[in-house]
């Protein structure tokens, strides 16, 4: 963790290059076909959480995913009497 209280952000072009890694190995059935998925199920289901929260930082459509489930675990908060509008 960065010592900073608000640390720079990552250089655009790198979060591009990993969504488009992740993207490839996700999605493109030949490089798909090099990963052995029946004993990593779990790899395979971060990197979509992963590639999804780009997606969200990156303002593509499937961004919506993690923007979708943070206003349903902020209903569930106020729900319980929390609100956070600032996080340390």
């Amino acid at each position: 963790m960065s010592k900073e209280k608000y640390p720079a952000p990552k250089p655009t072009i790198e979060l591009i290059k990993l969504h488009d890694m992740l993207d490839e190995i996700l999605n493109n059935p030949e490089i798909r076909a090099q990963f052995n998925w029946d004993d990593a199920s779990d790899i395979r289901t971060n990197m979509i959480v992963i590639k999804r929260t780009l997606c969200w930082v990156l303002n593509h459509d499937e961004g919506r995913w993690l923007a979708e489930n943070m206003e349903a675990v902020n209903k569930a908060l106020s729900e319980r009497g929390y609100n956070l509008e600032h996080i340390q």
